[in-house]
């Protein structure tokens, strides 16, 4: 959580000065980034910390899911070729699919 405190500086100082307890701190810095840290900011100052618990857990299942649909139809093959070099092959049946 200290590292993460250096990176928001919003989030740090409202909780030096008080405005947010460590719990909703705590949730804060596993979601928020120095391009959100605004908006986190804001709905914390209006939720309760069980409140903004939730929203975070539901956030990062959201972008964890995400995340999982990206990488759908990737892969990475990769074997020493005869010769002794690194050979791989990879492909992105997402991108694939465009062109049919």
């Amino acid at each position: 959580m200290a590292r993460a405190l250096g990176e928001l500086p919003r989030i740090h100082q409202a909780f030096g000065s008080g405005e947010l307890s460590h719990s909703k701190v705590r949730a804060l810095t596993r979601v928020a980034t120095a391009q959100s840290e605004k908006e986190r900011l804001e709905l914390a100052t209006h939720a309760t910390a069980g409140q903004l618990e939730r929203i975070v857990r539901s956030y990062r299942r959201v972008t964890r899911d995400e995340a999982s649909r990206s990488q759908e139809g990737r892969y990475l093959v990769w074997w020493w070729d005869e010769d002794g070099s690194l050979a791989f092959r990879r492909a992105s049946l997402l991108r694939m699919e465009a062109w049919f």
